[in-house]
């Protein structure tokens, strides 16, 4: 109970000053938007962790999870999320019929992009219904994910960013 009240104070104070707010999330810095309405979170194995930005139910939300159960095969998260974005490409260790869900679930065609950013591969993807997907590889090779149904490409990259306070 202690920590949630330490992190709702903390957004609190965060959201009051109109910057962005510095969130550590599984060791991992990230600058959020101010504005925070809601806050939820699990503490199941995907860690999920979700900013609300309205009071509507399912509406303006900035979400984090270390998702551990994407289904690749034997390659890297890194050559897994270059294979989908190339579409014709597989990497010889990636496992085609896991790739090719993932691209019929993430690749709608309105966009996907690869960042470095802080020596970490970022991969986006812009889906029909459901917003913008950012898949971050950690050097561990874990993952986490961070998706909204409000913010795109630009704005999530931001989140990324170190910054010097």
């Amino acid at each position: 109970m202690k920590v949630y009240f330490i992190l709702l104070v903390f957004l609190i104070s965060g959201c009051a000053s109109g910057q962005s707010i510095h969130l550590k999330y599984e060791g991992e810095s990230y600058y959020i938007p101010s504005g925070v309405e809601e806050l939820g979170a699990t503490a199941d194995r995907e860690n999920f962790l979700v900013f609300k930005y309205s009071r509507e139910k399912g509406k303006r939300y900035l979400a984090f999870s270390n998702s551990e159960s994407i289904e690749k095969g034997d390659c890297s998260y890194s050559e897994f999320f270059s294979s989908v974005i190339q579409k014709d490409a597989i990497h010889g260790s990636c496992d085609k019929d896991k790739l090719e869900i993932f691209r019929d679930a993430f690749n709608s065609g309105l966009g996907t992009g690869h960042w470095r950013i802080n020596g970490l591969d970022h991969y986006y993807f812009i889906t029909e219904h459901t917003g913008t997907f950012v898949f971050r590889v950690l050097s561990s090779d874990e993952i986490i994910k961070v998706d909204s149904d409000f913010l795109g490409p630009e704005e999530l990259y931001s989140i990324f960013e170190s910054r010097d306070r």
